[in-house]
């Protein structure tokens, strides 16, 4: 993730789709390696990527599966993280998902200010695990075409929808 944000421009989005989520693990990680910052070790350092992350305007945000959320974690910063069930996003049993629907999409969308877009997608949760200890894989695209652009919005608007949030 570093490496992949460090070879764009200024980042204007960053979203991030996970099943398993450990917001510890999100803000001690994701976020300082999506802002270019090193690894936060007391609440003041949190509060200085949540004034980062606002000063540049990035919009950051993760979706997630909100039953498998660790909630036992302290969240330190304000960075939103929206409970996604999958038959509310894809229209119901209409689809095939119901209640006992598992949300379980792992993507990354960066977007720069100049418009370069990537797509990551992989089988890494958002914990520690995923992305520490796991054996999983994960790779970025570069998104070339319009076509595919639109395919990813209208992804991440199911998921906006579902969250009650604009996207």
């Amino acid at each position: 993730l570093q490496k992949q944000v460090g070879m764009m421009g200024l980042l204007r989005r960053a979203w991030f789709t996970s099943f398993n989520t450990d917001i510890e693990f999100v803000e001690r990680h994701v976020l300082p390696a999506t802002l270019g910052a090193e690894t936060p070790r007391n609440r003041l350092e949190y509060e200085r990527l949540q004034q980062e992350l606002n000063t540049r305007k990035i919009d950051f945000r993760v979706f997630c599966d909100p039953r498998f959320l660790e909630t036992h974690r302290i969240k330190r910063t304000c960075i939103p993280v929206h409970g996604i069930r999958p038959q509310r996003a894809w229209n119901g049993d209409k689809d095939g998902f119901s209640r006992h629907s598992l949300f379980h999409p792992k993507v990354i969308y960066l977007e720069d200010c100049k418009g370069h877009r990537v797509i990551g997608a992989g089988s890494a949760n958002l914990t520690v695990s995923g992305w520490g200890n796991n054996l999983e894989a994960f790779r970025f695209f570069e998104v070339k075409s319009y076509r595919n652009y639109k395919e990813i919005h209208s992804f991440f608007d199911r998921l906006c929808e579902a969250a009650d949030i604009t996207s």
